[in-house]
Parts: C-alpha cells; sequence; structure tokens
C-alpha cells in the first residue's frame, strides 16, 4: 500500500485524467467546492454511523481469490467481484468519503502540479470536538487560506484530514488506495458532468 503522498497525487491524477476529469481546466473554486461536498458526504456518514465492514470485505475478498486461483477468467472475475464487495461494504461509509476527500485534494495537487513532500502539522483537530466540528474546521481552512497559498492549504488540510483520521483509528492510506482501485473500474467521468 503506497504511503507517498507525491505518488499517490500522481496516481489520483492519472485516474482522474483516465476517466474524463480533466478534459477542461476548472478553477481553483471548483476544486475547493467538490472537497468540502466530500467533506460533507463524510458527515452525513457520520451522521447516520454508517463505518465500512472492513474485516467483511477483507474476508469475502480472500475468500473469491482462493475459489478464482484456476479460472481462465479470473481477472474479469475478481474486478467485479472487488467492485461489488467495495459496494457492499465500503461504499459511502465514513471511510469511504474521507478517502474521497484525499483523493480530490491528490488529484487538484496533480493538476496544480504541487508537491506534497513538505510535512505539515495539524492545528485544526482538536480530539474533544466532534466530527462534525473538526469538518467544518477543514472546510473552513479551505475557504479562508485558499487565496494565499493553495499549495500550503492543500497540504495542512492532508496533515488535517490523517489527524483527524487518527484520531478514529482510521487507516485513511488503506481506503485511499481501495478506493483507487475501485474509481479504476468506474465509467467514464463516473457518471457525473464534472
Amino acid at each position: 500500500m503506497e504511503q507517498d503522498l507525491n505518488a499517490l497525487r500522481g496516481r489520483a491524477y492519472s485516474i482522474a485524467k483516465a476517466h474524463g476529469f480533466h478534459e477542461k481546466e476548472e478553477s481553483d473554486e471548483t476544486y475547493l467546492m467538490l472537497i468540502i461536498t466530500e467533506i460533507a458526504e463524510a458527515v452525513n456518514a457520520d451522521r447516520k454511523n454508517y463505518h465500512a465492514r472492513i474485516k467483511e470485505f477483507e474476508d469475502w475478498q480472500k475468500e473469491w481469490d482462493k475459489e478464482l486461483k484456476d479460472c481462465p477468467y479470473s481477472e474479469h472475475y475478481t474486478a467485479n467481484n472487488f467492485k461489488d464487495h467495495f459496494q457492499a461494504y465500503i461504499k459511502d461509509s465514513v471511510e469511504d468519503e474521507l478517502s474521497d476527500v484525499a483523493i480530490r485534494l491528490l488529484d487538484f495537487a496533480g493538476e496544480r502540479n504541487i508537491e506534497l513532500d513538505v510535512p505539515l502539522h495539524s492545528f485544526l483537530i482538536i480530539e474533544n470536538s466532534t466530527f462534525c466540528e473538526n469538518c467544518f474546521e477543514i472546510c473552513s481552512e479551505l475557504i479562508n487560506r485558499y487565496v494565499d497559498n493553495i499549495g500550503y492549504s492543500i497540504r495542512y488540510v492532508l496533515a488535517n484530514l490523517f489527524q483527524l483520521s487518527h484520531f478514529y483509528s482510521i487507516d485513511l492510506f488503506k481506503f485511499i488506495d481501495l478506493k483507487m482501485k475501485y474509481n479504476e473500474l468506474r465509467p467514464y467521468k463516473n457518471g457525473k458532468e464534472y
């Protein structure tokens, strides 16, 4: 599982480009608003207390891998089963939506050729605050700081996103990897306009 943010940035950007998302240049504000909508989706998943059932997902994946080991069409079945299992056990969960936030940030950094190798510390996330309150702080950072230095804001928000995930014992790198695999299997522009 990749943990180099610049490598993940390149992967996120490549997947988005291959699916038609960079055919026209979008404004910073468009990217930032799409990131904020993903944060809102994470809040809605938290409101429903909907979390990924990662153990069940991994168990099913292992079982299918065993059953399809000698099948001549295993690559096709493996992709379809991965997609089905992802939708059943992970899709639209808090973990899935947080990975969408990260992937949008990584893609935006890829589009703007922003290096992510400068480590930043999280100062927004407060352990005693609620998930919703911490997400509000992340949105505030995106809105209030972006005009000064978009690269700094992306790095800072990523640091806070990883800190938030840490507080909730979410292995964000794992869920980013799984979501990118899922995104590779999706249709052109994931069925959306932009």
